[in-house]
């Protein structure tokens, strides 16, 4: 071995780091972002509000689209937090949207996307206090 092929291997491993930290990475960021719902959530929600996630554990989406969210996996639970809150989102997955679209449908609006390899829907709601729905 020459001298100095330990300072060469660190300066390439280095630019090889930035390059992946600094192009490759961010450029992975739109398709991880639920770039949709973090949009509604930050033009309805308070920042204390929390978006409901419904028989679901998405902290990666929490992170990148900067929400809290608090997991509810019973539909009557969901329906309490609900009308507690009067207005806000709920995410579900395709398969549960599926399983609950009328009960819940009546109450707001539905946004579609996908995350990953995952079909997700959000509801944009506002219940009527007096009324319900």
């Amino acid at each position: 071995l020459r001298r100095g092929w330990l300072t060469g291997a660190a300066t390439t491993f280095i630019l090889a780091e930035l390059t992946v930290s600094m192009i490759v990475i961010p450029a992975f960021n739109p398709l991880k972002t639920p770039v949709a719902l973090a949009r509604d959530a930050q033009a309805m929600l308070a920042p204390s509000q929390r978006r409901l996630l419904y028989d679901m554990n998405e902290e990666i989406m929490a992170l990148y689209s900067h929400l809290k969210g608090k997991q509810v996996n019973i539909p009557d639970a969901l329906e309490t937090e609900m009308r507690a809150a009067r207005k806000g989102i709920v995410v579900f997955s395709k398969h549960n949207w599926e399983i609950l679209k009328d009960r819940f449908q009546s109450m707001g609006t539905l946004r579609e996307f996908r995350h990953g390899s995952k079909d997700i829907c959000y509801l944009i709601y506002e219940v009527d206090a007096v009324h319900g729905r």
